[in-house]
């Protein structure tokens, strides 16, 4: 495989620690050949040209709040009204919960095909909490469990559990629990033995329950909702769906489980999902909140809210960090509360991406109107008790940038999330539509942005043609603008090679904090090489867009502030990783070095023992070489 590794020669590691951003020269002589990017890009034709072509596809963008008036909704009783506006402030309901409320209502089985902050939880909350407040009898906790959902992650899981517990807030005899990994199985027990009507739970726990709990009360069981029931596919639990509705079907003897009613939420419906409904619904109800409109492509057509408004970035991938500082500056000058989620291809991006933009925001703490941006990172490695925190934590602060992995894509519900950043593209448009769901939710405004080099444009056309309307570009000129007035005033004329001079000294400020920490330098390394990974694990469809031939690693590692050539940062990691292990090998054997003793006058040398275990295999014990004597100690 050909790939372009051309890079600047590495230069020597400096110690010195990051200086002053003032200290940095305007104009700066060490100009690359690299600079000519900063001047007219022929992908921006391109991109005008995509964006204003007419697809002759229906408005991709769905209206879907604030349908109806909820003094006019009678579908539901007084109480919960009280309930919904007192404490949830509700005054409308949007489309897919109209819609939703009277079939589950009914006691018909349920397929809600919606996108993401719409309001689906809301959905089948509110009818559900109903069925069981004008029930025949008041429920108890004796009566063990009258609904089970099912969700695919620990965070939605406790999502879930907080918008019922708003919703029972006037119900305070129905009890809603939750079993989801976070605390041990005894206590999870003790919980399922006092009594749950409502059970929150994950795919593997229930199951273990099921299989081990005897106190697990089903006889009484009405609901059963599957939410997110495409994200429970993508994480292979499809096998272990079949087992639970298998084990639901044992445990509910005394009860016919086809008379349990069975709501199945999904944002998207393909081939998978649709046969996961067709062997649980029987005749069900189907709520679709897409656009009616088809278009004659070989993907669905996907939709976001009307009021989401997307962005695209067009930069060269050397001048793509610089690009996200001079991005991050104009949305966070504007608005001085503002959330960001900043989504990233893997984990060391995470990682070296909150560590890099913290210290570039202390440098240019000027820039940014001295406002206090709190930094967090989420990804899939994390502890579930810490991925909690930060999901608190970003929830409830004013000012915030998170970066994160795919692992917040989906069914986690942030407050007041701004902009939603797209530095690494998505693997697919279902992927991108679920992405930019962590904003303009329930009926607020957002937006979203999506970085692209100059040869991965085309991807642009792949998500129009999926139903997307991507509104407006900007390129490095553009995003410079306000970074340039702010620093020399909004009436001076700026020199020829403002623009350049401006990005290298912000590049040079990345590379000067890199050179100087071995920590960031050693995260920026590992950046990179998972960067590669990730960038060659694209599917075969978008290969011809995000191709590894085509991607200039070199230029790549000099965006994350690497002076070293690819190959040289690959070998520097491995050096670290080889030294490691005999730093390692030399501690084991230190452990069973001869340890000198004084016996009399005899210096006697005693070698450690080791324990020994007996093997039987015929490798480990050289079976195959013979009968040895060994000495064994138990």
């Amino acid at each position: 495989m050909l790939i372009n590794c051309h890079s600047d020669p590495p230069k020597k590691e400096s110690t010195s620690k990051p200086k002053p951003i003032d200290r940095f020269p305007l104009n700066d002589d060490r100009r690359t050949r690299s600079l000519k990017y900063f001047g007219s890009d022929p992908s921006t034709g391109l991109v005008t040209e995509m964006l204003s072509a007419d697809k002759n596809i229906a408005a991709k963008n769905v209206s879907m709040m604030k349908s109806v008036k909820l003094d006019q909704f009678d579908q539901i009783s007084e109480r919960m009204k009280n309930s919904l506006t007192k404490v949830l402030e509700l005054d409308f309901l949007s489309w897919i919960q109209e819609n939703s409320i009277p079939p589950i209502k009914s006691g018909r089985h349920t397929l809600i095909k919606s996108p993401s902050g719409t309001g689906k939880t809301l959905s089948y909350a509110i009818p559900i909490v109903d069925i069981l407040y004008q029930g025949p009898q008041q429920i108890t906790r004796s009566d063990g469990i009258h609904v089970l959902i099912i969700v695919p992650t620990k965070e939605l899981a406790k999502q879930t559990c907080t918008v019922f517990s708003q919703v029972l807030k006037n119900f305070n005899w129905i009890q809603i629990g939750a079993v989801y990994g976070e605390d041990k199985r005894k206590s999870e027990k003790s919980r399922l033995r006092k009594g749950i009507n409502i059970l929150v739970c994950t795919p593997g726990r229930i199951h273990d329950h099921l299989l081990n709990t005897y106190s697990l009360k089903l006889n009484n069981l009405k609901i059963l909702v599957i939410d997110e029931a495409d994200m429970l596919l993508d994480l292979g639990y499809e096998n272990k769906i079949h087992q639970i509705i298998s084990e639901l079907r044992q445990r509910c003897e005394i009860l016919d489980f086809k008379k349990v009613q069975t709501i199945l939420l999904s944002a998207t419906l393909d081939q998978r999902v649709s046969k996961l409904s067709f062997g649980l619904l029987a005749n069900p109800v189907f709520v679709d909140a897409s656009p009616s409109e088809k278009v004659a492509l070989a993907h669905e057509l996907l939709s976001c809210n009307s009021q989401l408004s997307q962005t695209v970035v067009v930069v060269p991938t050397k001048w793509r960090f610089v690009a996200l500082i001079w991005f991050l500056h104009k949305i966070l000058s504007q608005d001085k509360i503002s959330k960001v989620i900043l989504f990233v291809a893997n984990i060391y991006s995470v990682k070296f991406f909150t560590s890099a933009l913290r210290e570039m925001f202390d440098c240019y703490h000027k820039f940014f109107n001295k406002l206090k941006v709190e930094f967090f990172e989420l990804h899939g490695s994390m502890e579930i008790k810490e991925r909690m925190k930060i999901f608190s934590g970003f929830s409830q602060t004013v000012t915030g940038l998170l970066v994160t992995t795919d692992v917040a894509a989906r069914g986690l519900d942030f407050k007041n999330v701004s902009w939603v950043v797209q530095y690494d593209p998505a693997r697919c448009p279902v992927d991108y539509v679920h992405r930019v769901g962590r904003t303009a939710r329930a009926g607020k405004e957002g937006s979203s942005a999506l970085f692209l080099s100059p040869h991965e444009v085309g991807y642009l056309e792949i998500l129009i043609e999926s139903g997307m309307k991507v509104e407006q570009q900007y390129d490095l000129p553009q995003l410079s603008s306000g970074w340039l007035k702010q620093k020399f005033g909004q009436d001076s004329k700026l020199k020829k090679h403002a623009i350049e001079d401006e990005g290298s000294s912000v590049h040079n400020t990345l590379k000067t904090l890199v050179e100087g920490s071995p920590d960031l330098m050693h995260l920026a390394s590992k950046c990179f090489t998972a960067c590669v990974k990730s960038y060659a694990s694209y599917p075969k469809n978008l290969k011809k867009f995000f191709n590894p031939r085509v991607l200039h690693i070199g230029h790549l590692a000099n965006s994350l502030g690497l002076e070293q050539a690819p190959k040289n940062i690959s070998r520097t990691l491995k050096d670290g990783a080889a030294a490691q292990i005999l730093d390692r090998k030399r501690k084991m054997s230190s452990r069973n070095a001869p340890i000198s003793m004084n016996i009399g006058k005899k210096i006697v040398n005693k070698v450690k023992a080791t324990p020994r275990a007996i093997s039987t295999s015929e490798y480990t014990s050289k079976l195959m070489n013979g009968p040895t004597t060994k000495k064994s100690k138990f």
